[in-house]
């Protein structure tokens, strides 16, 4: 979206990993673990000048700055991460801690990630189940009460960004022929609860 409007010669691709708590109109979040992801879409040192330049701007500004190797992988793999976690998380009411103890919680998170990742390797991407098995070990670092950001606007009583999750892998699915059952149903379940906010029923 931002390309159609600055063009790809203007961009680098980029994401950031960071779990913000947003209270009282105020964002907080862990700054020796967040971090920016950014570069070219493959990249191995020597970087190019404007991924370099980047690099040593967020690093002069105290900003942890990580250059994968592929950045459409590492943009599907957080893809895949928000996917199962937003919407689960929102539609059962639990925090991060959750995954770190509920073997439930993490049939349910995983099988939508599994989706996601179906998708992802029919548009040739190089998602595996090495890729979930990681995603483990990074909840179990996370702090255990904090919630994902679709939990907490569900919780707020704002709008969330379940179109660009369950919404986009019911579309993928169905130009790719891949069958996403739990994505279909938890974008669902979380319109639901946009409807109850509203005051709908």
């Amino acid at each position: 979206m931002v390309a159609e409007v600055y063009g790809w010669d203007n961009l680098i691709y980029s994401l950031a990993k960071v779990s913000v708590v947003m209270k009282d109109g105020a964002a907080s979040f862990d700054t020796g673990v967040a971090r920016m992801e950014f570069g070219e879409k493959k990249n191995e040192a020597p970087y190019t000048p404007r991924v370099q330049a980047v690099k040593t701007l967020f690093e002069s500004a105290g900003i942890r700055a990580v250059i994968p190797e592929d950045m459409e992988r590492a943009i599907w793999y957080k893809y895949m991460c928000n996917v199962s976690e937003n919407q689960s998380a929102a539609v059962l009411g639990i925090p991060f801690g959750a995954w770190q103890v509920s073997e439930h919680a993490n049939f349910i998170r995983e099988a939508l990630m599994r989706e996601v990742m179906a998708v992802a390797v029919k548009k040739g991407i190089d998602l595996s189940e090495k890729d979930i098995v990681m995603q483990r070990e990074v909840l179990a670092r996370m702090t255990a009460v904090n919630k994902p950001s679709t939990l907490q606007d569900i919780e707020a009583g704002r709008k969330t960004e379940v179109d660009m999750f369950g919404g986009t892998m019911m579309r993928l699915g169905r130009q790719l022929g891949v069958p996403t059952p739990y994505n279909d149903m938890f974008y669902h379940a979380i319109r639901t609860l946009e409807e109850k906010n509203d005051k709908l029923f």
